[in-house]
C-alpha cells in the first residue's frame, strides 16, 4: 500500500471512530460521485456496470431484491428480466389502450398534484392503476428504461432542470407483450412508448395483485374500498410516491 492510499485509509478509519454517521454520509457521496461518472452506454451495459460498482464499492447500501443471490436490482433484472418490444399496435390493441387511457384521464390520473420533477415517482402508480383498469387485458412490469444508443434526440424523461436521463427505474404495461407506456414523452395510442428507448424488466402481475390486496385490506379500516398505488413491488426504491386510485 503506497503512502497516499495509506493516508486516505487512516483518515477514513479515524472518521469512523469519531462519527459513524459521517462515514456513512462520506461513502454515500463517494458512491454518488462514482456512479455519475459511468459513461453513457446501451442499457444492458449500463446495468452491468452499475451492478459491478455496487458489488465492489465500500459502503453500498444493501438492497432487498426478489432473489437473495442478486444483491442489486440491476443484477436481478439482468438475470431474470427480458426486453419488452416497442412495436406498433394492431387496431384491436389500439382500441384497448385508448379505452384505458380515456379512463385514466377521466379519473384525473394525469393531473395529480406533483412537482415538475416528480414524474419518475409518478410512473409506478400510473402503470399500476392502468393494470387494474384493464381488468387483466394488459400486464404490469417493473425494471429499467434506457436508450438504444447515446443520442440526445432520444428523451426518456426530462426533470425540472431540463436534463435527460441515461436510464431510470420505472414501470410500464404490456399488451400482447408490447410496451404500453402511458407516460411516454411521445405517447400515442398506436405507438405508446418512447422511440429509441429500451424497456427491460420483469412482469409482476401476481406481486402487484398481492400488494394492492394488502393495501386495500389495511386501509379499509379507515376508508372502505381505498387502495393505494405507487410502491414498487419488485424494485427496492423509496423514491416512488403513492396516492389513492
Amino acid at each position: 500500500m503506497n503512502e497516499e492510499l495509506r493516508r486516505q485509509v487512516d483518515e477514513i478509519v479515524n472518521q469512523a471512530d469519531e462519527c459513524a454517521a459521517c462515514l456513512t454520509k462520506f461513502w454515500i457521496n463517494e458512491f454518488s460521485d462514482a456512479s455519475s461518472r459511468l459513461p453513457p452506454a446501451p442499457l444492458e451495459v449500463s446495468l452491468r456496470e452499475m451492478a459491478k460498482l455496487k458489488a465492489t464499492f465500500p459502503g453500498t447500501p444493501e438492497e432487498r431484491t426478489p432473489r437473495p443471490e442478486c444483491p442489486s436490482i440491476e443484477g436481478y433484472v439482468l438475470r431474470f428480466g427480458r426486453r419488452s418490444p416497442l412495436s406498433r399496435l394492431t387496431p384491436g390493441e389500439t382500441t384497448l389502450v385508448e379505452s384505458i387511457h380515456a379512463e385514466l384521464r377521466r379519473r384525473g390520473t394525469f393531473t395529480q398534484d406533483r412537482h415538475p420533477h416528480d414524474i419518475s415517482d409518478y410512473r409506478f402508480p400510473v402503470a399500476q392503476l392502468a393494470w387494474q383498469v384493464g381488468h387483466g387485458a394488459i400486464r404490469y412490469a417493473e425494471g429499467f428504461m434506457g436508450k438504444e444508443r447515446d443520442d440526445p434526440e432520444i428523451v426518456l424523461m426530462e426533470d425540472y432542470l431540463g436534463s435527460d436521463y441515461k436510464y431510470l427505474e420505472t414501470a410500464w404495461n404490456l399488451v400482447n407483450g408490447k410496451v404500453v407506456d402511458f407516460l411516454s414523452t411521445t405517447f400515442s395510442t398506436s405507438m405508446p412508448g418512447t422511440p429509441g428507448a429500451v424497456y427491460m424488466g420483469v412482469v409482476a402481475d401476481d406481486q402487484l395483485a398481492a400488494g394492492l390486496k394488502r393495501s386495500g385490506g389495511g386501509a379499509g379500516i379507515l376508508k372502505r374500498h381505498r387502495v393505494l398505488y405507487g410502491s414498487p413491488v419488485l424494485i427496492p426504491s423509496t423514491r416512488a410516491g403513492s396516492w389513492e386510485g
